[in-house]
């Protein structure tokens, strides 16, 4: 299949020669709920150069090519300023299925980072939260169309950032962006996954009590995560960080599972209300 997308790419002019030829790098796949995603990297290189999203089935199509639509219209409404959003090369058709091809975006994946424990502890959560901070205030000053709306990336998560040093090179997967979104939920989806992936789990569930053990506590990762939920889920910090939980729960059950975090709280109400009465 990578061959496929190597001869498509090079009919439409994609420049496929310099730097090294597509055919001699390395490829890494995964596989996601609506495509297959080819990461095309050079010799020696651990960043790809190019990434290529083929949907898996027609029904995934149109979502697949409206996320390409989306970052297209996002960098031009960006400008120079730099959001980290990745260019768009090819929007095309392979074996009648949708198929887009952005370039790579240099960096670390961040659930990668925390998964490998690079940094000790509170030393790299604090890290990653100052990082996504300070991203999170970037986007919403950039793309703001408004003095009382922000725009939500909609899926902002550990899994979804990219970083480099102490700061965010880039995010991905912008299918479910609004221009004008909840505060709660970029907010509440970035600490809740975080903490997820931190935390020890039992095969298949999710780790309720290792989240509730940073929520309801007083350690450094507490203070670290509720400063992080008073920021930047409310206008102006005015709630705190058990009130900007409520409201993402609250979006759980209004906006269905499109989330797996919101497909947790639907699944155990009565866990995520226990969680909130002990914070």
């Amino acid at each position: 299949m990578i061959d496929r997308i190597i001869e498509l790419l090079e009919r439409t002019g994609l420049d496929t020669s310099s730097p090294p030829s597509l055919d001699r790098r390395r490829v890494v796949v995964e596989a996601t709920s609506k495509a297959v995603v080819y990461f095309l990297l050079e010799p020696e290189a651990v960043v790809a150069s190019l990434v290529a999203k083929l949907s898996h089935h027609p029904r995934f199509d149109e979502p697949i090519r409206a996320e390409a639509r989306r970052m297209e219209e996002l960098r031009s409404r960006c400008g120079d300023r730099r959001i980290g959003i990745p260019r768009v090369r090819l929007v095309g058709e392979l074996e009648g299925r949708a198929l887009v091809v952005t370039d790579g975006i240099p960096g670390r994946n961040m659930a990668s980072e925390i998964r490998a424990a690079v940094f000790g502890g509170g030393k790299r959560m604090n890290r990653h939260f100052r990082a996504a901070s300070n991203w999170l205030r970037s986007f919403r000053s950039v793309l703001a169309v408004g003095p009382d709306t922000v725009p939500a990336h909609g899926d902002f998560g550990p899994r979804n950032i990219l970083v480099g040093g102490h700061s965010v090179s880039g995010v991905v997967d912008w299918e479910y962006f609004e221009t004008s979104g909840d505060r709660a939920l970029d907010a509440g989806n970035f600490v809740l996954n975080y903490l997820k992936l931190s935390r020890p789990k039992r095969s298949g569930s999710f780790p309720w009590r290792g989240i509730e053990k940073v929520l309801a506590g007083k350690g450094e990762a507490t203070r670290i995560a509720t400063r992080f939920l008073r920021e930047h889920g409310t206008a102006g910090g005015k709630d705190g960080a058990k009130e900007v939980l409520r409201r993402f729960g609250e979006l759980a059950f209004e906006e269905g599972n499109r989330l797996p975090v919101f497909s947790a709280i639907r699944s155990e109400p009565d866990r995520w209300k226990e969680l909130l009465d002990r914070m």
